[in-house]
């Protein structure tokens, strides 16, 4: 599975500033820009910015897909249960046409497929997907909520299954549409995260990584012979991932 951005840029770019700002405090009074943003006081306060922006965004990425794990819990085996559930109608006694209308609900149930969303990387595609694979949960939930409708409307069903009550089937539908509620408002939670967090890192002029670019080009004019700590700075490598805010029309 390839490694999200996160791994392989945000939290990259966010020690590397770390690094460079710890490199301005060893250089010491020989750092002394005159551009204020550039100034140590500044470079603090945008890796404090930083830090908790990215922070927000992990534990809203932990919170979607710890919903989107949740959610799958009353999905498992739906199926199956439908087939069951079926079988159980039809030896009830209940009217052809009721048998006849569960039975093309069930076949929408088992023909809609549920595709679990990819793990809640960044990207435009990822957020496709997972738009893609929530149409397809709550197409099953609504499909499924009428099938229990169906029976609960029909006095004939009394099975002795408890799993195949009305009370049971309407109990796993409404934890159906809790999940769906819960992964929807978790996702807008997370987008709103990764959106404040790309403003903080990729932002034009203010973000971490072109501060971490000016800074670099300062520490470039100092001179080696007297600043020779300045050199250093060229290992501190930033990646601009700047197409996040292209993307959410923010750049």
């Amino acid at each position: 599975m390839p490694r999200s951005i996160s791994e392989t840029g945000h939290g990259v770019n966010r020690a590397n500033f770390d690094g460079l700002y710890e490199l301005t405090g060893l250089i010491g009074t020989s750092y002394k820009p005159s551009n204020e943003n550039l100034k140590r006081d500044a470079l603090k306060a945008k890796a404090t910015e930083c830090g908790i922006a990215f922070e927000e965004g992990e534990a809203a990425r932990r919170a979607f897909d710890n919903a989107v794990a949740a959610r799958a819990e009353p999905y498992s085996g739906i199926s199956a249960l439908c087939t069951r559930i079926l079988k159980s109608f039809r030896t009830s006694g209940a009217p052809a046409k009721a048998i006849a209308s569960a039975d093309a609900l069930k076949k929408k149930v088992q023909g809609t497929r549920v595709t679990p969303p990819p793990t809640a990387v960044d990207g435009e595609e990822a957020a496709k997907a997972r738009s893609v694979s929530q149409t397809s949960y709550d197409m099953v939930h609504v499909h499924f909520e009428k099938l229990v409708a169906g029976l609960a409307e029909t006095a004939e069903y009394n099975p002795a299954e408890e799993e195949l009550t009305v009370a049971s089937l309407k109990a796993r539908a409404r934890a159906m549409k809790t999940g769906n509620t819960t992964v929807v408002t978790t996702e807008a939670a997370l987008t709103a995260a990764l959106i404040r967090r790309d403003l903080a890192f990729y932002a034009p002029e203010t973000g971490l990584v072109d501060t971490a670019k000016y800074v670099k080009d300062y520490l470039g004019s100092l001179d080696p012979a007297k600043v020779p700590a300045a050199v250093e700075a060229k290992k501190f490598k930033f990646r601009n991932v700047r197409k996040l805010l292209a993307k959410a029309g923010l750049a």
